[in-house]
């Protein structure tokens, strides 16, 4: 599965942290609080949703060790350890990453953070983060995976450590999951079962029962105000797809639509929402 996620990132043309164009349909845009944003770099969600509660939770303590969990060109880390050292922390931070573009481009957008080539689904140094958090990952391991991830952070943190884990999801799991896996066969012109494997989207009910089960003690569900829309344009944007795929790609689209009750019509566009379960957990 891990060569999977490696070649559909490889067909990636756009950086998720890139300026891209902002509102319904695109990539990297949900709708927050009346707002398109990027949802990837901006800085009021991640300061909402990140640094403001690792603020909280250690005002008596001002050196603080950070890692993230396939952080990918270190945007979340840089915006976070910028953010805490503003509130006069003093921070390390660590993205651990598998796919070598990515970390290439951490090294030179962000040099603060340190860069290093590592699967997650292997056990990570023992009782050494203060912090752990794990954007957007989640989604691409099949349940054991997913467990083995939040086992690993588990394994990492210190005493009283914090794990924050955001992800993709959909009430209709089941579905979400299905449409999800036909587009990237799709795109990655491999089957739908093989497609399916490489990515489960869970509900907070059920990754709060794997967090549970791998030790951590207080879990919190946290309420994201925020939804987004992904269409067939967003996926041509996202792989660069030329007029002749991005067109097939419609005609997929208004298939499902016909079978699908999970798709919907904004601006005129067609696709499906998606919104953002999040946990916050200590160990």
């Amino acid at each position: 599965m891990i060569s999977i996620i490696k070649d559909y990132e490889h067909k990636t043309k756009m950086k998720y942290s890139n300026s891209n164009p902002i509102g319904p349909g695109h990539w990297n845009a949900v709708s927050y609080r009346g707002n398109w944003i990027n949802f990837y770099s901006d800085a009021d969600f991640i300061y909402e949703y990140f640094t403001r509660q690792i603020i909280e939770k250690f005002k008596h303590k001002n050196r603080l060790t950070i890692v993230d969990f396939g952080g990918g060109d270190g945007i979340l880390l840089h915006t976070i350890k910028q953010q805490l050292e503003e509130n006069n922390f003093k921070v390390i931070a660590i993205n651990l990453d598998l796919n070598k573009d990515n970390l290439k481009l951490c090294k030179k957008k962000y040099p603060e953070v340190i860069a290093k080539k590592w699967d997650i689904l292997r056990q990570y140094k023992k009782d050494f983060a203060d912090i752990i958090v794990s954007r957007f990952v989640l989604q691409y391991q099949n349940t054991p995976g997913q467990l083995e991830l939040i086992k690993n952070a588990n394994f990492s943190l210190k005493k009283s450590g914090l794990f924050l884990l955001m992800w993709v999801g959909n009430k209709n799991g089941k579905k979400f999951n299905a449409i999800m896996a036909k587009i990237t066969g799709i795109i990655m012109n491999i089957a739908y079962r093989k497609a399916l494997q490489t990515r489960n989207f869970p509900s907070k009910y059920s990754t709060k029962k794997l967090m549970a089960s791998a030790g951590f003690k207080k879990i919190t569900a946290v309420k994201v105000d925020a939804r987004g829309f992904l269409s067939a344009n967003a996926w041509a944007e996202r792989f660069n797809l030329n007029n002749k795929e991005s067109n097939e790609l419609k005609k997929k689209f208004y298939s499902y639509s016909k079978s699908n009750n999970l798709m919907t019509t904004i601006d005129g566009k067609l696709g499906y929402e998606f919104y953002i379960p999040f946990i916050a957990a200590e160990k």
